[in-house]
């Protein structure tokens, strides 16, 4: 088994090589993106479960994502950033463009 030092490396290579945010990565491990950065810059200590995360997610055949999958990404971080009142008018529009879809 690779050490944790080994499972850091293996993330932070696998997301350079996939152009993978480290708010995406985040979100897929159910984690803050702020706690993840100090997990990789090793701040705070690798403790046994979120080793396991970690190792899943390698484990688990990451993909390269697409440009799209990179441009929604953006969207999101957008739309989260945005006043609450805009968030609401969006979610509005959408959801009437999905009963359009209908």
């Amino acid at each position: 088994m690779s050490s944790k030092r080994d499972v850091i490396n293996e993330i932070e290579s696998c997301c350079v090589r996939l152009s993978i945010r480290q708010t995406t990565l985040a979100h897929a491990l159910q984690i803050s993106q702020g706690h993840l950065s100090k997990v990789l810059k090793r701040r705070v200590n690798l403790t046994l479960k979120m080793e396991r995360k970690l190792r899943a997610w390698l484990e688990a055949g990451t993909t390269q994502p697409t440009t799209i999958d990179n441009e929604l990404q953006q969207i999101i971080d957008r739309l989260m950033a945005a006043p609450t009142a805009r968030r609401m008018q969006i979610m509005h529009l959408l959801k009437a463009i999905d009963g359009l879809a209908k």
